[in-house]
């Protein structure tokens, strides 16, 4: 058989290559003399993915000393960069709980990274060993080789990762072509302003502790995400915007007065999504006067509730939004004990029912319920929706935990749990209209 790919010249087999994740494009070295060193040549994404290893980590109960697994991983790391031969890259991400002890090697990737003109950077340096001391959080650098190099990137994330409003605005100057900025868990920025023209379109501003002030005059902006404190508008300028998630307490001033902060950018939402889950207790929030959010195609809301107690006020954002497609609900019930319910009758729930908006839903079509357990409170929601949205195709029950981590860390133990849940989900065929499907994960 005639190998006619080792014959193909480098340019080609880069290309290849560079389809393929880092390990797998390692992994063709095997394949003949000719391989051995091309994988070298892959300009794709350079994706160091830990997490993994974290997670064993957490359920082994921190058996497995977190010094030792930070070592590998820097080992794994170094050794990838020291055989790469690629001029360019195209995504460099690291995911793994380093602190500011690894300041210098961090230092030295995110240098590699931008002198190979990369387009997309993330640092993920998630706690997963208890907390971190806001001094031992890692400081992106403020002049990572020179500012020429940064000309090329398109995406920033940071995660854990420190920093100022002056390495901020330096960024923001230097990379004219960045359209998406997603900082996390950042302890020391605490004034963010972005005016000008700036090609940003995805904004991330999540549990920076310390934010006191967030201006945004973006005419490009897409999207923005925002979980913090409780501030004064931050949207001055976004006429682009259709994509809008909150979190923190800012989310809570916004809903307790009605989305008043936002009248002027509720027009234009085509995906609104709220989490709720710090509010606690939402069973007697009955708004005033809600907006029409007159585009809402797709809303998903993040709440806390009680297996007893309705949860049917997440009715009144459905009957504001004429538009509505898809609604998605992800419910953490507070009870440590929410297995152990009481089936609900599913033939005592609708008729007697206090009827809480008057009209129907006309176009939403997706319902998507994340928690579910198959208690009172959400079999009420469940069969309230299916009699209120006409035209709705597909009701979706997933059973696993809202939060990804918890679903992750404890699956074996919630099994016994969620595979009940989804017997007490098949009740709900008998309330299914002509025409709707019901998906059990």
């Amino acid at each position: 058989m005639v190998d006619r790919v080792s014959a193909l010249p480098d340019e080609i087999v880069s290309i290849i290559l560079s389809l393929l994740p880092i390990k797998e494009a390692g992994s063709t070295s095997v394949l003949s003399r000719r391989w051995i060193n091309s994988w070298k040549l892959f300009t794709g994404s350079l994706n160091f993915d830990g997490s993994k290893t974290m997670l064993r980590m957490i359920k082994a109960m921190r058996t497995m000393p977190l010094e030792t697994e930070r070592a590998k991983y820097v080992k794994w790391v170094d050794q990838v960069l020291n055989f790469y031969q690629g001029q360019t890259i195209k995504e460099f991400r690291v995911c793994f709980d380093l602190d500011k002890d690894f300041a210098c090697i961090l230092d030295r990737w995110v240098n590699f990274a931008i002198e190979r003109r990369v387009q997309k950077l993330e640092l993920d340096l998630t706690v997963y060993s208890g907390s971190r001391q806001s001094l031992n959080y890692y400081t992106f650098p403020l002049s990572p080789i020179g500012v020429s190099s940064l000309n090329t990137l398109t995406a920033l994330r940071l995660k854990s990762v420190d920093l100022s409003e002056d390495i901020l605005t330096h960024l923001l100057s230097n990379c004219p072509l960045l359209e998406e900025l997603s900082v996390s868990y950042s302890p020391s920025l605490v004034n963010v302003i972005i005016a000008g023209p700036f090609m940003i379109k995805y904004l991330e501003l999540s549990f920076c502790s310390n934010l006191r002030n967030v201006e945004i005059s973006a005419t490009n902006l897409v999207s923005f995400e925002f979980f913090g404190p409780n501030l004064c508008n931050p949207l001055k300028n976004v006429p682009m915007l259709s994509e809008l998630s909150m979190g923190g307490h800012y989310c809570e001033s916004v809903v307790s007065t009605n989305f008043h902060d936002l009248s002027k950018v509720v027009p234009q939402l085509e995906t609104l999504v709220l989490d709720l889950d710090c509010l606690g207790d939402l069973s007697s929030f009955v708004p005033k006067t809600l907006p029409k959010f007159r585009n809402l195609k797709q809303l998903e809301l993040k709440i806390g509730a009680y297996a007893d107690k309705s949860i049917l006020f997440v009715s009144h954002l459905i009957d504001v939004s004429p538009c509505l497609y898809k609604l998605v609900l992800k419910i953490r019930f507070f009870q440590a004990s929410i297995w152990n319910t009481q089936k609900a009758d599913i033939a005592c729930l609708g008729g007697k029912r206090k009827e809480v908006t008057s009209g129907r839903f006309e176009s939403l079509e997706v319902v998507e319920i994340v928690g579910w357990v198959g208690n009172a409170a959400d079999m009420e929601l469940a069969v309230y929706l299916l009699e209120k949205a006409v035209s709705l195709d597909k009701m979706i029950i997933d059973p696993g935990h809202p939060t990804l981590l918890i679903r992750s860390v404890f699956q074996e133990s919630r099994k016994k749990g969620e595979d009940a849940a989804r017997e007490r989900a098949k009740q709900l065929e008998r309330k299914l209209p002509a025409g709707t499907k019901l998906v059990i994960y």
